[in-house]
């Protein structure tokens, strides 16, 4: 074998290696792409199961005699918090004449709450009682207790986005309030 064959031999495993190399670099990367898109996304809106927990006071103090309200905890400076407000806006409008936007400061300078809506600033006493640490976040207040906790985008009070059912830890939703939601479909639990 001549020089210039095994050097042109030589030249094309090493293409190849490269070439080998670079398809495992760029398979990685696309995977990593996909895994940093998902963990940015964060999680779906999810129901927090909870136990019977009556709603504390600076709750039942804000929600008044109302035996149905749906509260939505807001940060001003939140992108998710916006898509929040817009979903509450395509709520029917019973609904939303229930639903408190509470906010621990104030909301933004511009803003607007959607028709029916109660807003609420300077909020604090409510993110502290109810622990809320991270917005948006929807609360739902039945007949005294706290039936409901998700965090992220509300889809609609009632039903999960997933399509199961928002229950209050003891696998029963509107455990306190027997009269049907607007919200509820078909796929209502009623307590047993």
């Amino acid at each position: 074998m001549s020089f210039s064959t095994a050097l042109a031999l030589t030249l094309l495993a090493i293409v190849f290696v490269m070439a080998c190399t670079m398809a495992n670099l760029l398979a990685r990367i696309t995977r990593l792409e996909r895994f940093a898109g998902e963990v940015l996304r964060g999680p779906a809106s999810a129901p927090v199961q909870l136990g019977e927990q009556p709603a504390p006071e600076a709750v039942r103090r804000l929600v008044g005699s109302r035996d149905d309200a749906h509260l939505v905890l807001l940060s001003p400076d939140c992108t998710a918090c916006d898509d929040a407000v817009e979903m509450v806006g395509g709520w029917p409008e019973d609904v939303r004449r229930a639903t408190f936007l509470a906010y621990r400061d104030e909301p933004a300078d511009r803003f607007v709450a959607p028709a029916g809506v109660r807003v609420v600033p300077q909020a604090e006493a409510v993110f502290d009682a109810l622990a809320i640490r991270s917005t948006p976040a929807l609360v739902r207040v039945q007949g005294g207790f706290v039936t409901h906790r998700s965090v992220g985008v509300p889809e609609a009070p009632g039903p999960t986005a997933a399509g199961g059912t928002a229950t209050n830890g003891n696998g029963a939703a509107g455990a306190h309030d027997h009269t049907p939601d607007p919200l509820d479909g078909p796929r209502r639990q009623e307590a047993s």
